[in-house]
């Protein structure tokens, strides 16, 4: 028998939001940009390979990626403006090398992705790590500690952390609110005359819970200088409500990468109902992208959408203006004509245009199955015989009607019934607790086991958990299968350049991995190496799994002890002991 307790009376069919007057967002921070007061952070004149705000898996892009002058690692990074290094960030993922400047204007540069830094700055970064025997460090020097001056080389180039290729990931956010703000904005110039390119629109009949039925793609072609679709210019319907979304994405001469697009506007009969522009997101908010685009199609098929109508807990600062959040009503035999304007930065435009038209009838919505409603703006708890979860009130974007399921386990290596809770298709927003009773587990194992679920296949990623007699708890962030499991089994070492001799080496390099994926809060591989029992900084690369130790100028001739500790999120602990001679 399954409970629901409402923590506020809820009213989850009185509201309708489609009845809303006019609603405009204003949540940006109102900083004073100034054009010209920061020099580039690089020599060249730069081609851009990821834009502000553009769209990426679970997050909006908070800067502008900047590419090699030459493909390759290395370039020359310059402060932009005086200031002192107030951040100095080292992470196998994320950013990787990355340096923050404060100045004296209220804005804070970041430079991500970097190759080193200079030695003037990895001198503090270096007493960092030994000083806490650990790669990944975020360390916050006095004001005082390192000051740079405009120009002043502070780092190079490089492709750390969750980067893909030579390029430089820049910055400028607010300094009090840490509110990224597009870099473009500050004067910061790049060429480009090439409109943006429009792949197809979307269309979504909608109830009014704003649940989607019979999502279709418009696909395009070229007509003069307009977008139109292929197959006639008039898109029929059965539903009164409607919503629209756009594929697009903007380009640059001489540069092969497809970058996001700067603002998007949607005319519904030549009026202007919905507007998006790329200048400001915080990070408390960049995961609401999630409410932006079709997440299904995002998570299934790697595209991405812009929805042009916003669900009831979207308050993204990116949505400039929206009449009825975007939605379009159609009476029977109703025609309307629809425009789309997409731009770039440098103001080139392209434009959409094509008509949708209500069939007469009514359309035959069939909710799928559900056994409770989530209502997006209260919390939530739902209690099982083995299970208890509390949706907060920020969980979800809509109301949502999910489907929970229990099942017998009869795996001996799951410890508890296995849960299935709602669709993964429905996007998470902020985390939610989930709890969760072991079953048969040993008392020896309950520091091994872990809260987990089941991603791409058969993948099991660990979200943690702390025990709460015979409950494990832990938050999660996403819908899915939900069980207890246990690893104890430690990571894996293998040596890629290591031997007895190392008299005519330059460095050693490690490949280490592990059997279970990191989720949420949950920590990657940590390690720690040591020659003659004296910690050594190792470079964690995690797109190769290896880690890297390039002996210094002078490293002396003799013959040394090496040790490597590896252990995972759960203490499974693996050593790597030898000597060698160097």
């Amino acid at each position: 028998m399954l409970y629901i307790y409402l923590l506020a009376l809820v009213q989850i069919f009185g509201c309708k939001e489609f009845n809303q007057s006019d609603v405009v967002i204003h949540e940006r921070p109102k900083p004073v940009i100034v054009k010209n007061y920061f020099r580039s952070p690089v020599d060249h004149s730069f081609k851009i390979a990821g834009t502000f705000c553009e769209l990426r898996p679970n997050h909006f892009h908070t800067g502008i990626d900047i590419k090699s002058s030459n493909g390759v690692q290395g370039d020359n990074i310059y402060a932009i403006a005086d200031g002192y290094i107030s951040r100095i960030g080292i992470s196998p993922t994320g950013y990787g090398y990355a340096l923050y400047i404060t100045h004296k204007n209220g804005f804070t540069s970041v430079y991500g992705h970097l190759k080193s830094y200079s030695p003037e700055i990895l001198k503090f970064a270096l007493a960092e790590q030994e000083r806490q025997e650990r790669f990944d460090i975020q360390y916050y020097p006095d004001s005082t500690l390192i000051p740079v001056k405009k120009g002043q080389i502070i780092g190079y180039m490089g492709n750390s952390g969750s980067s893909n290729g030579a390029h430089l990931h820049f910055e400028i956010r607010e300094t009090d609110s840490e509110t990224p703000i597009n870099p473009l904005l500050f004067g910061f110039n790049s060429q480009d005359s090439m409109k943006p390119g429009i792949s197809y629109a979307r269309i979504y009949d909608l109830d009014d819970e704003f649940n989607e039925y019979n999502a279709k793609n418009l696909m395009v072609k070229k007509r003069g200088n307009l977008f139109v679709p292929t197959l006639g210019d008039t898109i029929t319907t059965l539903s009164p409500t409607i919503g629209l979304g756009i594929n697009t994405r903007d380009g640059q001469e001489g540069n092969w990468n497809k970058n996001g697009v700067y603002s998007i506007k949607l005319f519904v009969n030549d009026s202007l109902t919905y507007y998006i522009k790329m200048d400001s997101v915080s990070f408390e908010k960049t995961r609401m992208i999630n409410a932006h685009i079709d997440y299904p199609e995002q998570r299934l098929k790697r595209n991405y959408v812009h929805k042009c109508y916003s669900l009831p807990g979207n308050t993204l600062p990116i949505i400039q203006y929206q009449q009825l959040r975007g939605l379009i009503s159609l009476n029977e035999l109703e025609r309307k004509k629809i425009t789309f304007i997409v731009s770039d930065y440098n103001n080139n435009i392209s434009e959409m245009t094509f008509f949708v038209k209500r069939k007469i009838g009514n359309p035959n919505f069939i909710k799928p199955l559900y056994n409770y409603i989530v209502p997006y703006n209260k919390a939530t708890f739902i209690q099982d015989s083995g299970i208890h979860i509390l949706f907060t009130d920020k969980t979800f974007f809509k109301n949502q009607f999910l489907t929970f399921s229990k099942k017998v386990n009869l795996n001996k290596s799951i410890y508890s019934a296995v849960y299935d809770i709602a669709n993964p298709d429905i996007p998470v927003y902020n985390y939610y607790n989930c709890k969760i009773l072991a079953n048969g587990i040993p008392q020896h194992l309950k520091n091994k086991s872990f809260i987990a679920s089941i991603e791409g296949g058969n993948q099991i990623t660990n979200w943690g958990g702390t025990w709460e007699g015979e409950w494990l708890n832990a938050p999660v962030r996403t819908c899915g299968t939900f069980f207890i499991a246990v690893d104890t089994i430690p990571p894996s070492i293998v040596p890629l350049i290591f031997s007895k001799n190392l008299t005519k080496r330059s460095r050693i390099v490690f490949k280490i991995d592990d059997n279970i994926l990191p989720a949420g809060q949950t920590p990657y591989l940590n390690y720690k190496a040591y020659i003659n029992d004296k910690y050594i900084p190792m470079e964690y690369d995690l797109k190769t799994k290896t880690i890297d130790y390039v002996f210094p100028k002078g490293f002396q001739k003799g013959i040394y002890t090496f040790r490597l500790e590896v252990f995972d999120a759960l203490n499974n602990t693996k050593v790597y002991s030898a000597t060698f001679i160097k």
